[in-house]
């Protein structure tokens, strides 16, 4: 058995295919329902995700590339089936980034660059050829 549903001026209707004859059925607010429930399995997923990310930032560990790389495909598949907004992650994010560290991603970024000094090394030593600084 299969279904497809389409929506049109207003309603939904589902199409049951059997081997039988079709069946049209209305199930409006279901599809609603069933949406916002899937909208919410999937943000609660990324919220996990993005914890285990950040919280291994924070311990000091650094998760393998193909995890941030899974969690960013995750997210973008969500928007491409506008299951969410670009928004709604960027908010999603945010909120769970001051949950484990306090505060949001730019006030971090800037606190981040800002404390690497700005130190000026002194390469003139190594203008001379090796075999000339080694005599």
């Amino acid at each position: 058995m299969r279904a497809i549903i389409f929506c049109g001026d207003g309603f939904n209707y589902g199409f049951w295919v059997n081997p039988l004859p079709i069946y049209v059925i209305s199930i409006g607010k279901c599809v609603k329902e069933k949406f916002s429930v899937q909208k919410q399995n999937f943000l609660d997923e990324v919220e996990v995700r993005l914890t285990r990310l950040f919280s291994a930032s924070r311990d000091g560990y650094k998760l393998p590339d193909e995890e941030r790389h899974r969690l960013e495909g995750f997210m973008q598949a969500g928007i491409f089936i506008q299951l969410v907004t670009r928004a709604e992650m960027s908010q999603l994010m945010d909120s769970v980034h001051v949950t484990i560290f306090g505060k949001t991603m730019s006030v971090r970024k800037a606190e981040n660059t800002a404390s690497w000094p700005d130190t000026v090394i002194d390469y003139s030593a190594y203008e001379q050829p090796v075999f000339e600084r080694n005599r």
